[in-house]
């Protein structure tokens, strides 16, 4: 019985275990990448190339696919969009781009509205960013070009 007992709480350890993590790994001829999620403690780490790139407790993150390419890569340079949100409803989601370089790896600050459905446009090493406001009919822009997160004014 002693053994049964020992055996059950293995099982359940391994169990719980495995349970415990959820591993997306992203791969290119460039990086590979791996976002691991332990949700229920709130707890993402992304790693590139094997080094911690992002780590958020309290904040869950995740990739933005890429419809058109069916990737999570966006660009030429195979910029990554992190969608970054606290699991509200007021302010769903703000953005981060991770900008793999062989010299330095890139990571943004958050930038967006709050908007989780940002319409995105590539345009050679570029990316735009266009997000809805609370106002009707006024939008928010922001550009990733070189290394350069920026606001659009226009």
């Amino acid at each position: 019985m002693k053994n049964l007992r020992f055996l059950v709480l293995v099982f359940l350890s391994v169990v719980s275990f495995s349970a415990c993590c959820e591993e997306l790994r992203i791969e290119s001829n460039k990086i590979d990448v791996k976002l691991v999620s332990d949700p229920d403690s709130w707890t993402y780490e992304i790693f590139l190339n094997g080094e911690s790139a992002l780590k958020a407790d309290g904040q869950m993150l995740a990739f933005m696919f890429n419809e058109r390419d069916d990737s999570y890569f966006w660009g030429n340079k195979e910029y990554l969009v992190v969608q970054v949100t606290t699991g509200g409803s007021g302010c769903p989601a703000f953005f981060r781009i991770l900008d793999p370089d062989k010299e330095q790896n890139r990571l943004t600050e958050e930038f967006g509205t709050c908007s989780d459905a940002p319409s995105v446009s590539e345009s050679g090493n570029s990316l735009i960013f266009t997000f809805p406001t609370h106002e009707p009919s006024v939008n928010r822009t922001w550009k990733y070009e070189n290394g350069v997160l920026s606001e659009d004014s226009a």
